[in-house]
């Protein structure tokens, strides 16, 4: 049953979606600054970025910043194949944060904020479908009907509600804390199927071979942000402290199995026309597996400065430790081959299973922020997103796919206009997201019946994607 591993084996963890932490911002000016805020927020998205500066806004506010409008086009050169590339394009319309601020009359010195905020969404879907005539066995006549498939679909959000407490201690020295609850929803599918059509004087038949996956992860979370904040003559700095996730609950329906038609006589070399041993099945389901989602102590580090005219410059900096290699869900029950009578109740060790670990990242981001007049300024921001994925694992090449496994640079500029009793923002953000030539998940090209139906795969793989949002907010002040 080797063949059987084979396939089983070869993506056992393609189908994880986060592995970025800075994909996304939040709060319209924070994200148009490229969220190099941490020292210096003026809004509700300080709950985020450091609960300490919520205490500096002089009033409560509601806001609600999106991304108005945004696609995300992937290219995987090479991605299934030598010269087979594959394509996603997504449109992403989504809210960054909705949020509130309340000013507590009795403790001027306490500031309250509350909000909901997406902290991931990540959406693919990839499908190629390939038919040629090659060689692929010497049992037929020439050259053989091959054809293959491969889709590819994931849908990874994240969503986070914050109640954020800040603490002025005095004229420059504040303290916050944030607890955030998340819920986790991923959805992923993927179908490998291929087959080829053998006809000759002695024998005439189809094998074929599929293979399908699909899992679906809810998990419910509860973490802590706590900040630090120090501002004195135009200089600010801001420290804060994220803990990992504490599991509340966690829960996986999933789903793998591999069909196998008439692929023993393409190894056997002799074809026999009929052997019941010709077709097997192995599927392995469970609706109510336990599962883990697991997020990294995180620590961060912002510094910003005004000059005189007004133009303020910020950085921010934060690292994410690593996490050890941990068990997201496990089907340990051992799986019958069928049919069942025919193989006699023998089976095979359990491979629904999706492990995860997670290496130190760290980010940095640079922003300004250029008053035009009174009620204008412009903003422009740069950050870096780099994935928490070791490449030189051969365990995480071949989940190399996905999006959030490469890394990203985003680029983000807009303008923000002053109301009487409101801030609007408008602006844009571009991602440029690549990754080092790496080993092909899988390989359509050259397929042969040893390796069934599959080809050699070649270190040419050379994923690219390009994202684009626009960013709109709105800020309304509460009467003081």
């Amino acid at each position: 049953m080797n063949r059987i591993l084979l396939i089983l084996l070869l993506l056992p963890n393609l189908l994880w979606g986060q592995n970025q932490y800075w994909a996304q911002q939040y709060g319209s000016r924070s994200a148009l600054l490229g969220g190099a805020v941490v020292a210096g927020a003026s809004d509700n998205s300080a709950l985020y970025y450091n609960p300490a500066l919520l205490s500096y806004i002089e009033n409560g506010h509601l806001s609600v910043s999106a991304n108005a409008y945004g696609f995300e086009y992937a290219k995987l050169r090479n991605g299934v194949g030598t010269g087979l590339d594959v394509v996603s394009f997504q449109t992403l319309i989504y809210p960054q944060i909705i949020s509130g601020m309340i000013n507590l009359k009795k403790a001027p010195k306490f500031k309250l904020a509350y909000g909901i905020l997406t902290r991931f969404n990540n959406r693919m879907k990839l499908n190629l479908l390939t038919e040629q005539d090659i060689e692929i066995t010497p049992l037929g006549a020439g050259t053989e009907y091959y054809k293959s498939s491969f889709v590819y679909e994931l849908s990874n959000i994240e969503q986070w509600g914050a109640l954020s407490l800040g603490y002025q201690i005095s004229d420059k020295f504040a303290v916050g804390i944030s607890q955030f609850v998340s819920y986790l929803n991923n959805d992923s599918r993927l179908s490998i199927e291929r087959s080829v059509d053998l006809n000759s004087d002695s024998v005439s038949f189809v094998a074929q071979q599929s293979f399908s996956s699909n899992s679906i992860i809810n998990h419910v979370g509860l973490l802590y942000k706590i900040g630090f904040s120090f501002q004195s003559n135009g200089h600010k700095l801001g420290i804060t402290a994220t803990s990992p996730n504490i599991k509340i609950w966690g829960r996986a329906n999933a789903r793998d199995a591999q069909n196998d038609y008439h692929m023993d006589q393409l190894a056997a070399g002799e074809p026999v026309p009929f052997p019941a041993e010709e077709t097997f099945i192995v599927e392995s389901q469970n609706r109510k597996l336990d599962a883990n989602y697991k997020l990294p102590w995180s620590f961060a580090l912002g510094y910003e400065y005004e000059f005189k005219s007004g133009t303020r410059i910020m950085f921010a900096s934060e690292v994410f430790l690593p996490v050890k290699r941990y068990t997201v869900f496990l089907d340990d029950r051992a799986v019958n081959i069928r049919p069942v009578e025919t193989y006699q109740g023998a089976t095979i060790d359990s491979v629904l299973f999706k492990t995860n670990e997670l290496q130190l990242v760290v980010n940095a981001a640079i922003g300004v922020e250029q008053p035009i007049n009174e009620k204008f300024s412009f903003l422009a921001g740069f950050r870096t997103d780099f994935n928490s994925t070791d490449f030189d694992s051969e365990r995480n090449v071949s989940a190399s796919i996905n999006t959030t496994f490469w890394n990203s640079y985003h680029f983000s500029t807009g303008i923000t206009w002053k109301r009487t009793n409101s801030k609007m923002a408008l602006g844009f953000n571009y991602t440029l997201g690549e990754s080092a030539a790496q080993n092909q998940p899988i390989s359509f090209s050259g397929p042969i019946s040893a390796q069934s139906l599959l080809g050699s795969t070649e270190k040419n793989f050379e994923p690219v994607v390009h994202g684009f949002s626009v960013i709109v907010g709105y800020t309304y002040y509460l009467p003081k």
